[in-house]
């Protein structure tokens, strides 16, 4: 699965402070997602910037995306895309991730993808110092 992934990094560092363990589990989620719901062949993007020195990574996929009607119950627990077909989930992995952000006062955003897909954006505070 590693060739699916591009990694897109900026030139200069990206700082921040958190709980390695919340942050990996949150990031493995939206990866994991990424990579479940788009095709086979299909890679996903992590992007890593910092825009008005908030720190933001962003995973992009063009996958099956998510309709607007559902986007209204998008973090609630158990609720699954109307679209997602046979694809196995549980409906809790973006719980899990917006919850282990809001405990670092950061933030999950859902955005459409530009080509199709889906991009989720998570925003943490930046750190005083490196």
């Amino acid at each position: 699965t590693t060739s699916r992934i591009r990694l897109e990094l900026p030139d200069t560092p990206v700082w921040s402070q958190g709980d390695p363990q919340l942050l990996e589990l949150a990031l493995s989620n939206l990866v994991s997602n990424a990579l479940k719901y788009s095709p086979a062949d299909a890679k996903v993007r992590i992007v890593l910037s910092t825009t008005q020195a908030t720190p933001e990574i962003r995973v992009c996929d063009q996958g099956v995306g998510i309709r607007p009607e559902d986007a209204l119950r998008l973090f609630q627990p158990f609720q699954r895309g109307s679209n997602v077909g046979g694809t196995k989930g549980n409906g809790l992995g973006l719980v899990i991730c917006r919850t282990c952000l809001d405990l670092h006062g950061g933030a999950l955003e859902w955005n459409r993808g530009h080509t199709g897909g889906t991009e989720f954006s998570i925003k943490l505070p930046p750190s005083a110092s490196a």
